[in-house]
């Protein structure tokens, strides 16, 4: 069950939390690869949501991400609170980058830059 709050606030983004929950020197120190998945994912949603979807933001929610979900509360700010942007929101900051990390994330268990485990979370029960 703990696991489970973690995993939804590293999906929400709380850099504090992220500090706390995230074991940086046994992980991404450790392992600096596990990143290239979700920044390929990133890399190719960014021209996604600019270019293909029109999608802008305020000074303040651009390049935020999911950080406290500011970004997407700046997307609705500047573009308006309707279905056709709701949509937009959750298919270029959720749906597609969760896609195309496990793409990327799949491709690279087959190269062997990444193996499983690399990710595994330590919790202190």
């Amino acid at each position: 069950m703990i696991l489970q709050g973690k995993v939804v606030c590293l999906i929400i983004g709380h850099t504090p939390t992220d500090i706390i929950l995230v074991p940086l020197p046994t992980s991404i120190m450790r392992r600096p690869q596990i990143w290239l998945a979700p920044t390929l994912a990133s890399a190719i949603t960014g021209p996604l949501a600019t270019k293909v979807f029109a999608m802008s933001n305020t000074s303040y929610g651009a390049g935020m991400g999911t950080s406290g979900l500011v970004g997407q509360l700046g997307t609705f700010e500047t573009m308006g609170y309707s279905w056709d942007v709701l949509l937009k929101v959750l298919l270029i900051c959720f749906i597609l980058p969760a896609i195309f990390t496990l793409i990327f994330h799949r491709i690279f268990l087959k190269l062997g830059w990444v193996r499983p485990g690399d990710m595994k979370l330590k919790t202190l029960d």
